[in-house]
């Protein structure tokens, strides 16, 4: 681990770097937006106190009247915590309190310094996610990160900006100061750059950085090390790869098996076409879910007959009827491509609705959206469309990824808007899904990007974090 003196040598030289405009940061930041600015005409913003008068945010017209209020407020002598707690409370919600530095000792200008940075952040969203190798050079928004967060969340959002701008070096240096600040989706994502090699990963720097990782109890590096056991990457063969595996199932690794699982049933790590159904049967019969589960997959897609006395569909449905949820979405799946007994048209979506109807299978449900995202099981586009816009507007959060979907490939059926435009403001607003098309439009140069670019992943990172975690 770093220490003190190390971390503040690395965050202090961020703030040596050029400094970039940033106009509403930079306003809040030199005054320009001044404590003396008047509180705008017919809003009463005093709860007139006995000692020190409150400011009032409840009546303001948007976020950035209520800070330009705020700050006014310092001059004239409010009570500046209790403001800016109103301003967190109302305009950003998903800003954790438990982040801020100084909030439980009601520091009214760290708790200043989070709510501004939350606001030019979310302001300047377009502009940053277009821009994001300038944001680790942008000195005063480091100011505001380091102010408003305790050091190790201001070196994990410094890691992923860093990580971003392609500086691997500096960055896993970032991270390491951080610890646990270090978001979980952003750990995982961290991991499975190592497992591939990339993000400044080698295969001798990623194998090193998963053992590390897995030695400190992290238990998705050590998924990804599995993972590199079965496919022969980062120094594993075929004959290293299937020791390795036995021996961490023989420690009771339950992800380990489920990979030897997977060995058997592409015929890998010795195993042959004639010693994979015994097996996965055998381990079936011992309790094994992820075996009876690739059972089920093989009963679907005839990769093997598993019993020579009955087809693939009665198998699954005997399985169902036994409470075997896997196999029940199995069948669901069947219903959707046409297999089986749904071979007539109309029959699958009307077992699919049954299901929905009688049984409220979510799976079910998920499978029909799929069915109007792709125009199968009778949807027209236009029918398509429509019934993923109602299915949202209940709050379904499947036929919402499904519209991204829909917006990413740019169908017919969202324009005039565009599907960067549909995109943009969901990502803006959380939505982790939407982020993931964004940022796979930066990679494969869909939706007017450059293709080529893997970076914005980190700038989600950075963003989900300074908008609340």
């Amino acid at each position: 681990m770093l220490t003190k003196t190390a971390l503040c040598f690395i965050l202090g030289t961020y703030l040596q770097l050029s400094a970039v405009p940033t106009d509403d940061i930079d306003a809040f930041e030199s005054g320009s937006l001044s404590v003396r600015a008047e509180i705008p005409t017919g809003i009463n913003p005093i709860d007139y106190l006995p000692d020190r008068p409150r400011l009032t945010v409840l009546e303001m017209n948007s976020f950035k009247d209520a800070i330009a209020a705020a700050n006014a407020s310092r001059d004239l002598r409010f009570h500046d915590f209790p403001a800016w707690d109103d301003i967190r409370g109302l305009y950003c919600p998903r800003l954790n309190k438990d982040n801020i530095k100084g909030y439980a000792d009601k520091n009214p200008e760290t708790l200043r310094m989070a709510v501004v940075l939350f606001c030019h952040v979310q302001g300047k969203f377009n502009d940053m996610f277009e821009n994001r190798e300038k944001l680790i050079k942008d000195v005063i928004l480091m100011r505001h990160i380091q102010g408003s967060y305790s050091p190790e969340l201001a070196s994990a959002l410094c890691g992923y900006l860093l990580m971003g701008s392609g500086r691997h070096v500096e960055a896993l240096m970032a991270f390491e100061a951080a610890g646990s600040a270090v978001s979980i989706h952003a750990q995982e994502f961290l991991n499975n750059a190592a497992r591939l090699g990339e993000h400044g990963f080698k295969a001798i720097s990623g194998a090193a950085y998963l053992r590390t990782r897995a030695s400190l109890g992290d238990e998705h590096a050590q998924q990804m090390i599995n993972m590199t056991a079965l496919n022969g990457r980062l120094g594993f063969d075929e004959i290293s790869g299937a020791v390795y595996l036995q021996e961490r199932v023989d420690r009771g690794d339950e992800h380990a098996q489920q990979m030897i699982n997977q060995a058997a049933l592409f015929c890998r790590l010795g195993f042959t076409c004639e010693s994979r159904l015994p097996h996965l049967q055998n381990r079936a019969r011992l309790g094994d879910q992820h075996a009876q589960q690739i059972l089920n997959q093989a009963a679907l897609n005839g990769w093997f007959i598993i019993n020579d006395a009955v087809s693939g569909f009665d198998y699954l449905e005997e399985r169902a009827g036994r409470g075997d949820k896997h196999a029940q979405q199995m069948i669901n799946q069947a219903a959707l491509n046409g297999w089986f007994r749904f071979n007539v048209p109309s029959s699958g979506r009307i077992y699919l609705e049954e299901r929905i109807r009688i049984y409220d299978d979510e799976h079910a449900q998920q499978i029909v959206n799929q069915a109007a995202l792709n125009g199968r099981l009778g949807f027209s586009c236009e029918e398509g469309l429509a019934y993923l816009q109602v299915r949202e507007s209940l709050g379904d959060e499947h036929a919402k990824q499904m519209l991204n979907r829909v917006a990413w490939h740019e169908s017919d059926g969202l324009r005039p808007v565009s599907g960067r435009a549909y995109l943009g403001p969901r990502a803006r607003d959380g939505d982790k899904d939407a982020q993931n098309w964004l940022s796979e439009s930066a990679r494969t140069g869909k939706l007017g990007f450059i293709g080529g670019d893997a970076s914005s992943p980190w700038f989600f990172h950075f963003y989900n974090m300074a908008m609340g975690g």
